[in-house]
């Protein structure tokens, strides 16, 4: 589960675009930050993703972004050209098909991960739009499967991709079904995506038979073709939609409170968000033991939520090309996290945000937890210091 959410110039008080993003990942699967400055490749080269191979571009521009440390990929990150990328897993009935296929035959073509998407588009373009047109390319060459968790199967951790693009002047939603997808433009206000399908009747770019496709697989009638809702028809209606539409609607709710005031202090209160001062009164206990599927995500001991928010990344885009791009990160769960900024313009991270321990970029198992024993206390008792 994930979050992103951005505020156009309009939206907010210094008139620049501000992006945010919550990368919930299982409990131990660490992200460490990754730094590439801009390369120029022979002819010839190749990349190796975790599942495909694919021909690498003449020039790659320096890239900044966070990376579970199994994945080449990124959950979020930003590049030399101040174009920005969060992603989303959505559970859609094309990945659903593809699922049952491979669980059936063991022999589907593996694809790109929604992560793999994040870093090439970064690596190769200089605005959105030209993000979303090489991201674009991407799916319907290579399509989209593959686990995206470590430890699970292809069939169980793997997802279709929704992602949020932004640069210095406009934003796009990318939704990318199997190898089709659709792509929305915005230029004034503020949006955010989470794991469902968000573009419903209105696009800018996309498949030309998308909706052919629904009507051919029977997910939208034949005869309603002027009605066709993409989210509607592609969504895939067995996963319960509450792990999801709670914290979009949140996210919205206050993007929406602070409408043309927002600041990277009120987007870093939208990560850390646990539906506090609402009805809800979240959280009953505390932050660590939560009662719902919360923005700023934890591990619940009742094993309703799967893990932590793993990263948190808040970055303000340049009004010019005199400034900077500031990509405010924080690991773990933003609300008791310490966003610290960071710089694409630069030429190296510490070692504290880069390592990934002493495995590195290995998939490895998690450990059993341990148990920890504590000493039993009588009735009426107490321990003196």
């Amino acid at each position: 589960m994930c979050d992103t959410w951005v505020a156009l110039q309009d939206a907010t008080l210094s008139g620049q675009v501000i992006l945010g993003k919550n990368s919930d990942r299982p409990i131990f699967d660490c992200q460490p930050l990754l730094f590439f400055p801009r390369q120029k490749w022979s002819p010839g080269s190749r990349i190796q993703l975790e599942y495909v191979e694919l021909p690498q571009v003449e020039t790659t521009y320096a890239n900044l972004g966070s990376s579970p440390y199994w994945c080449w990929g990124y959950e979020e990150g930003i590049n030399e050209h101040s174009v920005v990328i969060g992603n989303e897993a959505i559970p859609t009935k094309s990945f659903r098909e593809m699922a049952e296929q491979y669980v059936q035959s063991g022999s589907t073509a593996l694809g790109l991960l929604g992560m793999d998407l994040v870093r090439l588009a970064l690596e190769r373009s200089t605005t959105a739009k030209e993000a979303v047109g090489i991201m674009a390319a991407l799916i319907e060459q290579y399509g989209q499967f593959g686990s995206g968790v470590p430890t699970k199967t292809h069939d169980a951790g793997g997802y279709d991709g929704s992602f949020l693009i932004a640069d210095p002047r406009e934003a796009w939603i990318l939704e990318a079904v199997g190898r089709r997808w659709l792509a929305k433009r915005i230029t004034r206000g503020t949006a955010s995506i989470s794991n469902q399908p968000s573009i419903r009747t209105a696009w800018d770019l996309g498949s030309s038979d998308i909706a052919d496709h629904a009507i051919e697989m029977g997910w939208w009638p034949a005869g309603s073709l002027s009605s066709f809702d993409f989210a509607r028809a592609y969504i895939d209606d067995r996963v319960p939609r509450q792990v999801s539409q709670l914290r979009a609607m949140r996210s919205r709710q206050l993007l929406a409170e602070r409408q043309g005031e927002i600041t990277p202090q009120w987007m870093k209160r939208i990560a850390r968000d646990h539906y506090e001062d609402t009805f809800l009164q979240g959280p009953y206990f505390d932050a660590a033991d939560p009662d719902f599927h919360t923005l700023c995500m934890h591990s619940s001991s009742a094993n309703f939520t799967w893990g932590n928010t793993a990263t948190s990344c808040i970055t303000l885009l340049p009004r010019s090309a005199k400034e900077l791009p500031i990509f405010w990160w924080t690991p773990g769960p933003p609300c008791n996290g310490c966003y610290v900024p960071f710089f694409v313009h630069g030429s190296t991270l510490p070692d504290i945000v880069t390592q990934a321990g002493a495995f590195g970029k290995r998939v490895m198992p998690p450990m059993p937890p341990a148990k920890i024993l504590f000493p039993r206390i009588p009735t009426g008792g107490c321990f003196a210091s």
